[in-house]
């Protein structure tokens, strides 16, 4: 995993929303890192970035903030879920909510 930088490529890329543009970056892929990605390392000495787990304190910690967990701003009143039919139907998603906008 490479770890965060000061907001990079993606900050200048049109159609990302500048909520997101202002998180910091993922170096090697020039990406915005969502506040959700971010683990503790497990010697203790700071964090890595994870694309693909989901850091469940830091999730459940904004869900209850009614903070978005793409850019980690305030939510307003409409928030959005990613997930296909089934998750909809059963309205259980993998992925925690996040204002439509990010």
């Amino acid at each position: 995993m490479t770890g965060p930088s000061a907001p990079g490529p993606a900050a200048d890329r049109p159609g990302i929303p500048p909520s997101l543009a202002a998180r910091p970056h993922d170096a090697r892929r020039g990406l915005p890192i969502p506040p959700v990605n971010i683990h503790p390392d497990s010697t203790g000495g700071g964090s890595h970035v994870d694309f693909t787990t989901i850091n469940t304190t830091v999730s459940t910690r904004l869900a209850v903030e009614r903070r978005c967990s793409l850019c980690g701003e305030p939510m307003g009143y409409w928030v959005a879920f990613l997930g296909g039919p089934r998750a909809a139907e059963l309205m259980r998603y993998a992925d925690p909510p996040g204002t439509p906008s990010a």
